[in-house]
């Protein structure tokens, strides 16, 4: 059961690991202007021009609608375990592919939605006037009702909610059959729980993408116009996935362990090869490090 699921917590940690690359390259700051949205961007994206900080930031946002749908598998996973024998490998290899597809047609229609960069630059002027984006890379849209943009800005707000939805059914379903469960022994109910576990904490995930929601939608309407709010839009999404990894090591025995044997073979590795001369090489305290 666990070598399959691991299939879907790989796919997540590539997930979260992209994510996080991709706002270090870009360094992004949304800027809401009306009708109209720019992207700034202060990360090295910037040295490569602007339509590669904008392809940095297409799939930053594909990597959050992808971690929303992989967190709906994890959830369907963990009822379907319980009524079925575990999936094979391929099976779940495929069902992480079939909630790759939403993404890539969200990505692959946001870039071919961006406009012209002096006109972008020239609309993030007048809603910012007094701000300097001259060594900075800016790209945008100057209207988002447009067919592409509006495609892309529907499916990660709107999908918020229904996912969140979804999740907290699964997980209330999957919690009654291992309670009224009679024919499930101790150690799976305990391995279940775990999952449940950790799965409940990173189902509140969602609402960090629902607080990023939160602060677009006012300023695109016009309501707030304060340059700090804009930087909040992405920073408020920021910590999922950081604490999506988290969650699953700290609630699960397995991984826990495996995480504890880790840090402290490496510890002790360490302490072993204290004092010793650069260039030379304790094989005697190796291998006591590897048989603790």
């Amino acid at each position: 059961m666990i070598r399959s699921y691991s299939i879907v917590l790989f796919c997540n940690t590539m997930n979260d690991w992209i994510n996080n690359s991709a706002q270090l390259f870009i360094q992004n700051k949304i800027v809401p202007c009306g009708l109209g949205l720019a992207y700034v961007s202060f990360g090295p994206c910037k040295n490569f021009g602007p339509r590669t900080c904008f392809f940095g930031y297409t799939i930053l946002m594909g990597t959050f609608s992808y971690g929303f749908y992989l967190l709906v598998a994890a959830f369907g996973y963990r009822k379907y375990v319980l009524f079925r024998k575990p999936p094979k490998i391929k099976t779940t290899w495929t069902i992480c592919g079939c909630c790759l597809i939403p993404t890539i047609i969200q990505i692959t229609t946001a870039l071919f939605s961006l406009d012209n960069e002096k006109e972008v630059r020239e609309m993030v002027q007048r809603q910012e006037p007094h701000s300097d984006y001259s060594k900075q890379a800016v790209t945008g849209h100057l209207n988002i009702f447009s067919s592409l943009i509006l495609l892309k800005i529907v499916h990660i707000v709107c999908m918020v909610v229904p996912m969140y939805l979804t999740i907290l059914v699964i997980r209330y379903q999957t919690l009654q059959k291992i309670k009224t469960s009679f024919t499930m022994s101790s150690t799976t109910k305990r391995l279940h729980g775990q999952f449940i576990k950790a799965l409940t904490i990173q189902s509140f995930l969602p609402l960090f993408g629902a607080f990023a929601v939160l602060c677009y939608i006012p300023q695109q309407l016009g309501w707030i116009d304060l340059p700090w709010a804009n930087h909040m839009i992405l920073a408020t999404a920021s910590p999922i996935p950081i604490f999506n990894p988290i969650a699953t090591v700290y609630c699960v025995g397995t991984y826990r362990r495996a995480a504890r044997k880790i840090l402290r073979f490496k510890k002790q590795h360490f302490h072993s090869s204290e004092g010793k001369p650069i260039g030379t090489v304790s094989y005697h305290s190796v291998g006591e490090s590897l048989t603790i």
